[in-house]
């Protein structure tokens, strides 16, 4: 029984040792390492870039720039709460006694929302697919299928 409680123990501590490792190297390299610049910009580039190879109509144009609207609103709200997240956590590592429940709060506050920001981008996906003709699903399950072929393959390697 005690095995058990230690594992746990080691394991937590293990997790949260590891978070604070990945938050420490974005904020030492940051985001723009990774997307050289904006993330939601380039987030959003590149959507449009396989979007326009679907060939969208007037109408469903205009439908999609409705849905990107709604989509570029809710990736800068997230990219706030991220950025207070953040600073949150790194006010309280500072602190001369960090307070663990207060840091673990805020990591599991920024997990809870990760989850409904999720959500609501999947609600933007099944309302763009519902605009597009049979053709345009076709081509657009086309490259889904290929990509969960590929990451089948990545993760079968283990």
């Amino acid at each position: 029984m005690k095995l058990t409680k230690k594992t746990y123990i080691i394991g937590g501590i293990v997790l949260f040792v590891a978070l604070f490792a990945g938050f420490g190297f974005f904020a030492v390299c940051g985001p723009a390492r990774f997307f050289h610049g904006d993330f939601p910009k380039h987030f959003l580039k590149k959507i449009d870039k396989r979007v326009a190879k679907l060939d969208l109509s007037e109408t469903q144009r205009k439908k999609y720039d409705e849905i990107l609207e709604e989509i570029t609103s809710s990736l800068a709200g997230s990219m706030g709460e991220r950025k207070k997240s953040f600073t949150e956590l790194q006010s309280e590592l500072n602190k001369e006694n960090p307070d663990i429940k207060a840091l673990t709060g805020i990591v599991k506050h920024r997990l809870n929302n990760m989850g409904e920001f999720m959500s609501e981008n999947l609600d933007h996906f099944a309302e763009f697919y519902n605009i597009l003709d049979e053709e345009q699903k076709t081509q657009l399950l086309k490259r889904m299928r290929k990509k969960i072929k590929r990451f089948g393959k990545i993760f079968s390697r283990n």
